[in-house]
Protein backbone atom coordinates (compact mmCIF):
# COMPACT_ATOMS: atom_id res chain seq x y z
CA UNK A 1 0.00 0.00 0.00
CA UNK A 2 2.79 2.41 0.94
CA UNK A 3 4.62 1.66 -2.31
CA UNK A 4 1.49 2.34 -4.35
CA UNK A 5 1.02 5.67 -2.55
CA UNK A 6 4.65 6.63 -3.26
CA UNK A 7 4.29 5.73 -6.95
CA UNK A 8 1.02 7.66 -7.21
CA UNK A 9 2.61 10.64 -5.50
CA UNK A 10 5.56 10.59 -7.93
CA UNK A 11 3.24 10.39 -10.93
CA UNK A 12 1.12 13.25 -9.58
CA UNK A 13 4.21 15.43 -8.95
CA UNK A 14 5.61 14.77 -12.42
CA UNK A 15 2.26 15.43 -14.08
CA UNK A 16 1.59 18.61 -12.13
CA UNK A 17 5.07 19.93 -12.96
CA UNK A 18 4.46 19.24 -16.64
CA UNK A 19 1.04 20.94 -16.52
CA UNK A 20 2.55 23.94 -14.71
CA UNK A 21 5.34 24.19 -17.26
CA UNK A 22 2.86 23.98 -20.14
CA UNK A 23 0.78 26.78 -18.61
CA UNK A 24 3.87 28.97 -18.14
CA UNK A 25 4.97 28.26 -21.70
CA UNK A 26 1.53 29.14 -23.06
CA UNK A 27 1.44 32.41 -21.08
CA UNK A 28 4.93 33.29 -22.28
CA UNK A 29 3.98 32.62 -25.92
CA UNK A 30 0.92 34.85 -25.53
CA UNK A 31 3.24 37.72 -24.61
CA UNK A 32 5.80 36.97 -27.33
CA UNK A 33 5.10 40.12 -29.36
CA UNK A 34 5.69 42.32 -26.30
CA UNK A 35 8.86 40.42 -25.45
CA UNK A 36 10.09 40.76 -29.05
CA UNK A 37 9.41 44.49 -28.97
CA UNK A 38 11.23 44.87 -25.65
CA UNK A 39 14.22 42.86 -26.90
CA UNK A 40 14.40 44.95 -30.07
CA UNK A 41 14.36 48.12 -27.96
CA UNK A 42 17.23 46.84 -25.79
CA UNK A 43 19.15 45.92 -28.94
CA UNK A 44 18.49 49.34 -30.49
CA UNK A 45 19.74 51.01 -27.29
CA UNK A 46 22.74 48.63 -27.27
CA UNK A 47 21.87 47.71 -23.70
CA UNK A 48 23.24 44.23 -24.26
CA UNK A 49 23.77 43.23 -20.66
CA UNK A 50 20.12 44.02 -19.92
CA UNK A 51 19.06 41.50 -22.58
CA UNK A 52 20.29 38.61 -20.44
CA UNK A 53 18.55 39.98 -17.35
CA UNK A 54 15.31 40.49 -19.29
CA UNK A 55 15.59 36.99 -20.79
CA UNK A 56 15.94 35.40 -17.35
CA UNK A 57 13.30 37.54 -15.63
CA UNK A 58 10.70 36.60 -18.23
CA UNK A 59 11.76 32.97 -18.79
CA UNK A 60 12.13 33.61 -22.50
CA UNK A 61 13.79 30.24 -22.99
CA UNK A 62 10.20 28.98 -22.95
CA UNK A 63 9.09 31.12 -25.87
CA UNK A 64 9.69 29.11 -29.03
CA UNK A 65 8.88 32.04 -31.28
CA UNK A 66 11.85 33.92 -29.78
CA UNK A 67 14.42 31.17 -30.45
CA UNK A 68 15.96 33.44 -33.06
CA UNK A 69 17.28 35.57 -30.18
CA UNK A 70 18.98 32.63 -28.46
CA UNK A 71 22.49 33.38 -29.72
CA UNK A 72 22.08 37.09 -28.95
CA UNK A 73 21.00 36.15 -25.44
CA UNK A 74 24.02 33.86 -24.99
CA UNK A 75 26.40 36.55 -26.17
CA UNK A 76 24.80 39.21 -23.97
CA UNK A 77 24.88 36.90 -20.96
CA UNK A 78 28.60 36.29 -21.41
CA UNK A 79 29.23 40.00 -21.84
CA UNK A 80 27.46 40.56 -18.52
CA UNK A 81 29.71 38.05 -16.79
CA UNK A 82 32.80 39.65 -18.32
CA UNK A 83 31.66 43.09 -17.18
CA UNK A 84 30.87 41.84 -13.68
CA UNK A 85 34.25 40.17 -13.28
CA UNK A 86 36.18 43.14 -14.65
CA UNK A 87 34.34 45.54 -12.35
CA UNK A 88 34.88 43.26 -9.35
CA UNK A 89 38.55 42.92 -10.26
CA UNK A 90 38.84 46.69 -10.37
CA UNK A 91 37.20 47.18 -6.99
CA UNK A 92 39.74 47.40 -4.20
CA UNK A 93 38.69 45.19 -1.33
CA UNK A 94 37.03 42.73 -3.72
CA UNK A 95 38.30 39.19 -3.36
CA UNK A 96 38.99 39.23 -7.12
CA UNK A 97 41.21 42.28 -6.79
CA UNK A 98 43.75 40.43 -4.68
CA UNK A 99 46.91 39.32 -6.43
CA UNK A 100 46.44 35.76 -5.15
CA UNK A 101 43.11 35.59 -7.06
CA UNK A 102 44.57 36.86 -10.33
CA UNK A 103 44.89 33.38 -11.86
CA UNK A 104 41.26 32.59 -11.06
CA UNK A 105 40.00 35.90 -12.42
CA UNK A 106 42.03 35.61 -15.63
CA UNK A 107 40.89 32.02 -16.16
CA UNK A 108 37.24 32.90 -15.55
CA UNK A 109 37.41 35.84 -17.95
CA UNK A 110 39.16 33.68 -20.56
CA UNK A 111 36.37 31.13 -20.25
CA UNK A 112 33.64 33.74 -20.79
CA UNK A 113 35.54 35.33 -23.68
CA UNK A 114 36.13 31.96 -25.36
CA UNK A 115 32.44 31.19 -25.06
CA UNK A 116 31.49 34.65 -26.32
CA UNK A 117 33.59 34.14 -29.44
CA UNK A 118 32.15 30.66 -30.03
CA UNK A 119 28.47 31.64 -29.87
CA UNK A 120 28.05 31.36 -33.61
CA UNK A 121 29.41 27.82 -33.74
CA UNK A 122 27.22 26.84 -30.77
CA UNK A 123 24.12 27.99 -32.66
CA UNK A 124 25.10 26.63 -36.07
CA UNK A 125 22.00 24.40 -35.96
CA UNK A 126 19.67 27.42 -35.75
CA UNK A 127 19.58 29.43 -38.98
CA UNK A 128 17.25 32.07 -37.55
CA UNK A 129 19.60 32.74 -34.61
CA UNK A 130 22.41 33.33 -37.10
CA UNK A 131 20.56 35.50 -39.58
CA UNK A 132 22.63 38.45 -40.77
CA UNK A 133 20.94 40.91 -38.40
CA UNK A 134 21.55 38.64 -35.39
CA UNK A 135 25.17 38.02 -36.36
CA UNK A 136 25.70 41.80 -36.59
CA UNK A 137 24.36 42.14 -33.03
CA UNK A 138 26.59 39.33 -31.78
CA UNK A 139 29.62 40.95 -33.43
CA UNK A 140 28.72 44.25 -31.77
CA UNK A 141 28.52 42.48 -28.40
CA UNK A 142 31.92 40.90 -29.06
CA UNK A 143 33.34 44.34 -29.89
CA UNK A 144 31.86 45.67 -26.64
CA UNK A 145 33.78 42.98 -24.76
CA UNK A 146 37.01 44.27 -26.30
CA UNK A 147 36.12 47.81 -25.21
CA UNK A 148 35.66 46.52 -21.66
CA UNK A 149 39.03 44.77 -21.80
CA UNK A 150 40.69 47.92 -23.07
CA UNK A 151 39.09 49.92 -20.27
CA UNK A 152 39.82 47.57 -17.38
CA UNK A 153 43.12 45.93 -18.35
CA UNK A 154 46.44 47.07 -19.72
CA UNK A 155 46.12 45.12 -22.95
CA UNK A 156 47.48 46.85 -26.02
CA UNK A 157 45.44 47.32 -29.18
CA UNK A 158 47.60 44.61 -30.77
CA UNK A 159 46.76 42.22 -27.92
CA UNK A 160 43.07 43.05 -28.17
CA UNK A 161 43.05 42.23 -31.89
CA UNK A 162 44.28 38.72 -31.06
CA UNK A 163 41.67 38.01 -28.37
CA UNK A 164 39.02 36.44 -30.67
CA UNK A 165 41.49 33.92 -32.11
CA UNK A 166 43.48 32.93 -29.03
CA UNK A 167 43.08 29.59 -27.32
CA UNK A 168 41.66 29.71 -23.83
CA UNK A 169 45.09 28.97 -22.32
CA UNK A 170 46.80 31.72 -24.33
CA UNK A 171 43.96 34.08 -23.48
CA UNK A 172 44.30 33.29 -19.76
CA UNK A 173 48.02 34.16 -19.88
CA UNK A 174 47.38 37.38 -21.78
CA UNK A 175 44.69 38.42 -19.31
CA UNK A 176 46.95 37.66 -16.33
CA UNK A 177 49.52 40.06 -17.72
CA UNK A 178 46.98 42.77 -18.50
CA UNK A 179 45.23 42.47 -15.14
CA UNK A 180 48.48 42.31 -13.14
CA UNK A 181 49.83 45.39 -14.88
CA UNK A 182 46.61 47.31 -14.21
CA UNK A 183 46.58 46.14 -10.60
CA UNK A 184 50.09 47.53 -10.12
CA UNK A 185 49.10 50.86 -11.63
CA UNK A 186 46.14 51.12 -9.28
CA UNK A 187 48.25 50.43 -6.18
Amino acid sequence: MLIAAAVASSIFAATSWEIGYDLQEKAAEENASRYRSDLEKLIEEKDYIAIADYWHANSLYMVRSLEEYGAVYSASSRLGYIFRDLIAQKTKGSWQYRADRLDYTADTLADYLSKLYSVQSEYSYNEAALAADKVAIIEDIQAEALVLLKTYTDLSDEDLEKVPTLSRIALTELLKEGLASRMQEDS
